[in-house]
């Protein structure tokens, strides 16, 4: 299993903007996504929002990283860094 983690800055005061963006835009659409496990949205803290992203491979969670800097998002967030990395351990 491998895992996308994704930052994202959110403007001070709009976090709530944010998240009905998440739940209106971004969510229906990550049901879509091929190969993912499940997604975990992180709230923000000093304007800095983290996603992981759980892939059943290298390649699927490879496809979506090299896809989210293309995804739509709400205009008060800005794309962050983007990781690819191996689940090591789950429970």
């Amino acid at each position: 299993m491998d895992a996308v983690v994704v930052t994202v800055s959110i403007e001070p005061g709009h976090e709530a903007e944010g998240i009905e963006y998440l739940h209106a835009n971004v969510l229906p659409g990550m049901k879509q996504v091929p190969g993912l496990v499940s997604g975990y949205w992180l709230e923000a803290l000093d304007g800095q929002g983290i996603t992981v992203l759980l892939f059943e491979s290298r390649e699927t969670a490879q496809a979506a990283a090299e896809a989210l800097p293309n995804v739509p998002r709400a205009a008060v967030a800005t794309l962050g860094t983007v990781e690819v990395r191996k689940v090591v351990a789950h429970i």
